[in-house]
């Protein structure tokens, strides 16, 4: 008698024990069914701020660009021409503006994600790797520091164009993508992610 009692009673812990873990299962996917915001998740998102998924260092020589003579009646002036050869590094950042991201939901456990396109998010010369290779002052016209500060503008404009030409952007956007749906995944494991660059 005291084995069937045992044992009646080791089925009813069970079943206790079981309905138990049920119920916390239950009440674990539901509070996350009932906690997610799509505002919260969207805010989220959009606080990655600036997300730099690729870093493109490079090393590059160049050259004050253009006629840097003095004119006259729109004409140079001979032996009045200035030029200046370079070697430098730099560095260019490159992904998404994430505070332009949209974020819907589709149905109950979806999300679609869509993110711009990268683009340059900052570009830096490293001031101390900058090396003067030639320098030649023109009669009456030296190389000033406007015309150094301008190369940097233009050496600038010509090495982001370089990553583009290159199919950077195009790589950072991939990059993006795995990035922004791991993000998500992680904070959301239950829901299905789809990310989309637009």
């Amino acid at each position: 008698m005291k084995k069937y009692l045992y044992s009646f009673l080791a089925m009813i812990i069970c079943f206790v024990i079981g309905f138990a873990f049920g119920q916390i299962y239950d009440l674990d996917d539901a509070s996350n069914k009932s906690t997610f915001k799509i505002e919260v998740a969207e805010t989220q998102v959009k606080n990655i701020s600036e997300l730099a998924t690729m870093e493109y260092k490079y090393t590059n020589v160049g050259e004050m660009g253009g006629d840097n003579a003095l004119k006259i009646f729109g004409k140079s002036i001979p032996f009045t021409d200035k030029s200046l050869t370079v070697q430098y590094d730099g560095i260019i950042k490159l992904g998404p503006d994430m505070a332009k991201a949209k974020i819907k939901q589709d149905g109950e456990d979806k999300l679609i994600i869509t993110i711009p396109h990268a683009k340059v998010l900052s570009h830096e010369i490293d001031e101390n790797s900058w090396k003067i290779l030639e320098k030649k002052n023109g009669i009456f016209n030296p190389v000033k520091v406007e015309d150094s500060d301008k190369m940097r503008k233009e050496l600038k404009e010509e090495m982001a164009k370089t990553a583009a030409d290159e199919g950077l952007l195009e790589e950072a956007d991939k990059v993006a993508v795995e990035k922004v749906k791991g993000f998500i995944k992680a904070t959301y494991p239950k829901m299905e992610v789809e990310v989309k660059v637009k």
